[in-house]
């Protein structure tokens, strides 16, 4: 059996103590996000589908996106760095597909449903866009002076596999395909125990890849709401708890991991194993993270 050490037990007894009470604020999301999803950005229209999920992964704070005709059109230049990219063809553009759906009467005589494809860019990679016509803009957000936590961000530096990070956009997530952590900039969190407790939630997404603990709910294609995806959102969020009582902010972001692991755990309330196990595999992913040896 694994051993969980006194502190972490406190750590986990103190946020189930928590879920319990009725009075438990809901879970609010720790960063200031921009004003929408990846959208057109002459139009404003907003992408759907798998072209918004490609999008949202983009490593860019800028939700807007242009074709590249579209912008010479409107006095966009590529920035130095990405014509060169453009130039020598290592980059064509983000791929997103249009589909046209025929109407009732164009079916009937015979018009079937077609998808284009087209390349688009992100606003951030053009020099120009505060002169240009035509290109909705975005509300100012409110950011925030930060410096690092010394014992969190040892944490981070500690982790000796750790993937790639990078920042940007309104959304954090974990890419298994690609092995890459996305996170909003550190600027965008009003609280930064609050980006740190963030960010060892999705490191913790990372022990699930199969080059490191191989955990189902990470390897596997799962969806949304699912057992499995459930179950691994609890190992994340416990591990994220368990790495903050390890830097000592624990305090500050308690309240909210409590309220995310209470809105989890509504979906599998008949699984009285569920959270056992959801700690046993977050103590695991700690171990790693830290690069400590653990007991199967």
């Amino acid at each position: 059996m694994m051993k969980i050490s006194k502190a972490e037990s406190a750590v986990a007894n103190q946020i189930i103590e928590m879920m319990g009470k009725n009075d438990l604020p809901p879970w609010r999301k720790p960063w200031n996000g921009s004003q929408s999803l990846p959208h057109n950005a002459t139009t404003g229209r907003r992408y759907g589908g798998m072209n918004m999920w490609a999008l949202m992964l983009a490593p860019h704070s800028d939700p807007r996106y242009i074709t590249i005709r579209n912008a010479g059109k409107r006095g966009l230049r590529l920035k130095p760095e990405w014509q060169e990219k453009w130039d020598s063809k290592e980059f064509r553009g983000y791929t997103v597909l249009f589909w046209n759906w025929p109407t009732p009467a164009e079916r009937l005589n015979g018009k079937a449903p077609y998808c284009r494809m087209y390349w688009v860019f992100n606003l951030e990679m053009f020099d120009g866009v505060d002169d240009a016509k035509g290109i909705k803009a975005l509300e100012d957000l409110e950011t925030f002076e930060h410096g690092s936590i010394e014992s969190a961000q040892k944490i981070v530096s500690g982790y000796k596999t750790i993937p790639k990070i990078e920042t940007g956009g309104d959304r954090a997530a974990y890419s298994p395909a690609m092995d890459r952590v996305c996170m909003p900039k550190k600027e965008h969190f009003p609280k930064l125990e609050e980006y740190y407790s963030t960010l060892f939630h999705e490191l913790a997404h990372s022990t699930g890849h199969e080059d490191r603990l191989s955990r189902e709910g990470v390897t596997n294609i799962v969806s949304f709401g699912s057992h499995s995806y459930s179950q691994e959102e609890l190992v994340a969020e416990f591990t994220a708890a368990m790495l903050c009582g390890e830097a000592g902010i624990a305090p500050e972001t308690l309240e909210n991991s409590a309220a995310y692991l209470k809105s989890w755990h509504k979906r599998l309330k008949n699984d009285p194993d569920m959270l056992v196990l959801a700690l046993r595999q977050a103590n695991k992913a700690r171990d790693y993270i830290l690069d400590k040896k653990y007991e199967n």
